[in-house]
């Protein structure tokens, strides 16, 4: 049931970074994942058309059949002075060329308690993004006053889980 009141009840959404294949979240494992201004997810599954080839009406396309999928997201971080995305992954030498392991990416959405807002939220959904590689590492500049180093690095991953 949705409250009848003006005020808003906020939810939120917390990141959490594992080296090597993890499953579980554990944060003992795991580093809250900071700094972060963007997360958005991509998943892509392209089509490859089959056309008629002996008719009347050749070149008519007969039927789509799927080819693999592929699953990715990009995160956009601020740069924080001395530890960029990837350093803040182990990844060495800021080139990704010298990421020699996966990680794993935790997406845990905590819901309000809707009868008690000064309460703790709970945990929602956990989603789970494994064997993550990174697939491009751009930095922007902005020199408008502040220098700010906005990172927004693409990556794909093998599977994702979700548990509630």
């Amino acid at each position: 049931m949705i409250p009848q009141t003006k005020r808003r009840l906020a939810g939120a959404t917390k990141f959490y970074f594992a080296k090597g294949k993890v499953t579980i979240l554990d944060t003992n494992q795991a580093s809250p994942f900071t700094a972060l201004i963007n997360f958005s997810e991509t998943n892509d599954r392209p089509t490859v058309s089959h056309y008629e080839l002996d008719s009347d009406v050749y070149g008519e396309i007969v039927e789509e059949t799927p080819k693999y999928a592929t699953r990715k997201f990009s995160i956009e971080r601020a740069v924080l002075y001395s530890s960029d995305l990837l350093a803040f992954c182990g990844v060495s030498g800021d080139d990704l060329i010298n990421q020699m392991s996966p990680f794993t990416l935790f997406k845990v959405e905590y819901q309000p308690n809707e009868s008690n807002p000064s309460a703790e939220a709970t945990v929602y959904k956990t989603t789970c993004y494994e064997e993550c590689w990174f697939q491009s590492n751009p930095k922007d500049y902005a020199i408008n006053g502040d220098l700010t180093i906005i990172q927004n690095v693409d990556v794909k991953y093998v599977r994702k889980t979700i548990t509630k």
